[in-house]
């Protein structure tokens, strides 16, 4: 059965879309494609992308309580997820810690870079953090 769930994003700001979700067992959810997801598309970066194994949690508003995808139980096999993992973590500030997450994210960090040499747009955060780490 197809549920709903909000999806935290960076976009330039931080925002919230809602989407498709298979419920697997009572705690395990399935991201299902959604329109806003292109690996190719630098400007929107998910927490999570389809294929992603989630937990739900509830976020509440003053107005609402909704789910929300809230930790990761088994990754994607899509070939970008780790591209999209780095990116992520790279600007809601979880910067790789030290060289053994380096290594993991070495063929993102690399990819990354030569995307910014290329001058395919990256958020100001990515560009600074991979000037401080040069290179894997």
């Amino acid at each position: 059965m197809t549920e709903k769930m909000h999806l935290h994003i960076i976009d330039g700001t931080d925002a919230w879309i809602q989407v498709d979700v298979e419920q697997l067992s009572d705690n395990e959810f399935l991201i299902k494609d959604f329109v806003d997801f292109d690996p190719d598309d630098t400007s929107l970066i998910p927490r999570f992308i389809p294929g992603d194994i989630v937990t739900p949690n509830t976020r509440k508003t003053e107005k609402d309580e909704y789910w929300i995808a809230d930790s990761l139980i088994k990754p994607s096999d899509h070939k970008d997820k780790k591209y999209i993992e780095f990116l992520y973590k790279t600007l809601t500030g979880d910067i790789l810690k030290d060289d053994k997450e380096r290594l993991k994210y070495k063929d993102a960090i690399t990819r990354t870079a030569k995307e910014i040499k290329d001058g395919k747009f990256h958020y100001p955060a990515i560009v600074d953090y991979l000037k401080g780490v040069g290179t894997v």
